[in-house]
């Protein structure tokens, strides 16, 4: 079988470099074939902080020849994370033996996808688990023994060495706080943490010289929803969780069963500062904070599914999701999901398997991605403020139509050029609106008034002074 390989590497090569395959030259994106992507926590300039989280349990070659448009639409709309997996059973079938390709569960092997990503420069977060039965272990158990902490941690350094190159960030498990990935207790899991926290440094370090090199991240506890008091996040803060990781991971999901006005992004403002302030309460004000899951499931308008929303609602959801991330002045910010859990005509199963930027269709493995319109508008977005950092949000007032509460308007500056755009939008759908001359408020050279919607849109400013406390 290995010389059947040699013969056909070549031909493989060929295929993923051929004109197709390889994205035209645009400004500022990585070229394919990225040897090493950066490492450590990404500046909050646009795009740095964007991500999405991927399917690797539905059927879909990433690293096909019919895949590469969409690949290279993602890479082209400015998103720098992808959070991916490749579960322990499939990995580690015979102990002590880990493998990445041919895999049973993903049949065109994780290596291939992985490689997919990392070539178009889309730094990998890696979720980590689950049970293996090689060592007693099943993905609704938690993992305490200690022959299955040994083997789970061996499986986190194989993982690690294998792609350290690409300076993958480490998140361990996914959502156990739900009875589906174990009901983990906070003790439970911070000891699987920190049993995984050593083997994945030893993973990277081992066999080379690490110095000048940026120290791999670890990040957890990865819940459902998010931070509150009592609740299994804190408890795990109490368990001494930040002392086991680099940064906070959660879900901070919507509640379906609240009220139409509140399933907004702007929503998650009042979260994260609740969870800034906590971090800060414990001792560790700006410890990083990362979402790797949050989204809204889409439905077509012959098949509207209670929850979801139209395919146009998600464009710009995920548009305002994305600013969000820098307003807040969080680490990273992955949308769920880059491709949707089902294809397109199989909605007869629950609502969440549509959250994608890719619907998809055809046979599996040989299923296509094709883009929403979120692909389209996020694109837009990157194009307009790539190299921007936010700055502040201005006030526009309350007079006529305009709402102080669900206008919004921030100013992204260009701290290399000293340029700066505004973006404006509204949170209100099916309304028009004009902004006030933004001139006096911002105490530009020229008048700007902005026409708005509930969709973005970006405006330069001239003679804009950032406030004189400005991070730069």
């Amino acid at each position: 079988m290995k010389n059947h390989w040699l013969y056909v590497l070549p031909l493989l090569v060929m295929i993923s470099c051929s004109k197709e395959e390889t994205p035209e030259p645009t400004s500022n994106i990585p070229p394919l074939e990225a040897e090493m992507l950066p490492g450590g926590w990404p500046d909050p300039v646009v795009p740095n902080l964007n991500g999405a989280a991927a399917h690797f349990n539905t059927y879909i070659d990433f690293s096909s020849y019919w895949n590469s448009t969409a690949m290279n639409q993602f890479q082209r709309a400015g998103y720098k994370f992808v959070r991916m997996g490749a579960p322990w059973h499939d990995v580690e079938t015979i102990k002590g033996v880990y493998s990445f390709r041919g895999n049973s569960s993903y049949q065109p092997g994780y290596d291939r996808a992985f490689l997919a990503f990392f070539k178009r420069g889309i730094r990998p977060i890696f979720y980590v688990g689950f049970g293996n039965t090689l060592y007693g272990q099943s993905q609704t158990v938690p993992i305490t023994s200690e022959e299955g902490l040994t083997g789970f941690a061996n499986y986190c350094k194989a993982m690690m060495k294998k792609y350290r190159d690409y300076n993958p960030i480490f998140e361990i498990w996914n959502e156990p706080n739900l009875s589906g990935f174990g009901s983990y207790t906070a003790e439970q899991y911070v000891e699987l943490v920190r049993r995984c926290r050593a083997a994945i440094l030893e993973g990277w370090s081992e066999d080379r010289n690490t110095d000048g090199l940026e120290k791999p991240l670890i990040i957890g506890p990865v819940v459902s929803n998010g931070w509150a008091r009592g609740n299994m996040f804190d408890r795990c803060l109490d368990a001494g969780l930040l002392d086991v990781v680099d940064g906070v991971s959660y879900h901070p999901y919507t509640d379906l069963s609240s009220s139409a006005d509140r399933r907004i992004p702007e929503n998650i403002v009042s979260s994260t500062e609740a969870m800034k302030e906590e971090l800060a309460r414990r001792g560790h004000p700006g410890f990083p904070i990362v979402f790797t899951e949050w989204g809204w499931s889409t439905s077509l308008p012959t098949t509207f599914e209670t929850g979801a929303i139209d395919y146009e609602t998600q464009a710009k959801y995920h548009v305002r999701m994305l600013i969000m991330g820098y307003y807040i002045g969080i680490n990273i910010n992955c949308i769920y999901s880059l491709d949707d859990a089902r294809n397109e005509d199989m909605r007869s199963d629950i609502l969440a398997k549509h959250y994608g930027m890719f619907y998809t269709t055809g046979e599996n493995f040989h299923k296509m991605m094709v883009a929403k319109p979120s692909v389209s508008a996020v694109t837009k977005f990157t194009e307009s403020l790539r190299g921007y950092g936010y700055v502040e949000r201005v006030n526009m007032g309350d007079e006529g139509v305009l709402d102080s509460s669900k206008d919004w308007c921030l100013v992204f500056r260009n701290p290399l050029t000293g340029e700066a755009k505004v973006a404006v939008w509204t949170v209100e759908s099916g309304v028009e609106k004009t902004s006030p001359d933004l001139m006096p408020i911002l105490g530009l050279s020229r008048s700007v008034v902005v026409p708005f919607t509930d969709m973005p849109v970006y405006v330069p400013i001239e003679g804009y002074t950032p406030p004189a406390d400005e991070n730069e």
